[in-house]
């Protein structure tokens, strides 16, 4: 489901036009956490920020193609399970 319009990507920090300004942005960090939405609409902008950060060393809870579970769900106990989701897969990346 395609629904994001066509437009020019160059107001992105994801734009390919923009990578230079991306790396100085971000520098070289450790490890990028990845945590946008799942909601499919999002797709086209997730996919470019997905393959602009495809080098660096990400982490994030996957939920779909590019899509990942965002930091602040609506609820107060879904906040508390993504903080617990993302605790224990980056303890499972240090430790494995």
């Amino acid at each position: 489901m395609k629904t994001w319009p066509t437009l020019s990507d160059s107001h992105s920090i994801f734009s390919k036009s923009r990578q230079n300004s991306l790396y100085e942005l971000i520098g070289k960090p450790e490890k990028i956490l990845l945590a946008w939405s799942q909601a499919e609409a999002l797709l086209p902008l997730a996919e470019m920020a997905d393959s602009a950060v495809c080098s660096f060393n990400t982490i994030g809870l996957l939920r779909g193609e590019h899509l990942y579970a965002y930091p602040s769900p609506l609820l107060q106990k879904h906040k508390e399970a993504w903080l617990a989701n993302i605790s224990a897969l980056m303890n499972d990346q240090c430790n494995g």
